[in-house]
């Protein structure tokens, strides 16, 4: 497995995220004042996401892995992985 998958995998488990809500995540979207994550655009319409400590913790693991990438460019690489394995096999 790729390491940079795993902070993808993590994020799924521990939010009960889909996979585009996870992809389409943006730094924006992350509002640690308030403890959520704010998903405009999802299947089934705008909702918001508890930050427990596990997710902040994976979060703060991306943005140190990824340095300035944003954290869809950072997703983006894992989901592409992800898809492969799931979808593609």
């Amino acid at each position: 497995m790729f390491p940079s998958a795993v902070p993808a995998i993590r994020l799924l488990l521990l939010t009960g995220c889909r996979r585009n809500e996870i992809v389409t995540l943006r730094w924006d979207d992350i509002d640690r004042t308030a403890g959520e994550l704010r998903l405009s655009e999802t299947k089934t319409g705008p909702r918001r996401v508890p930050l427990t400590p596990a997710v902040e913790w994976v979060l703060e693991r991306i943005q140190r892995i990824e340095g300035n990438a944003t954290l869809r460019e950072a997703v983006e690489r894992i989901a592409l992985v992800i898809k492969r394995k799931l979808c593609c096999n």
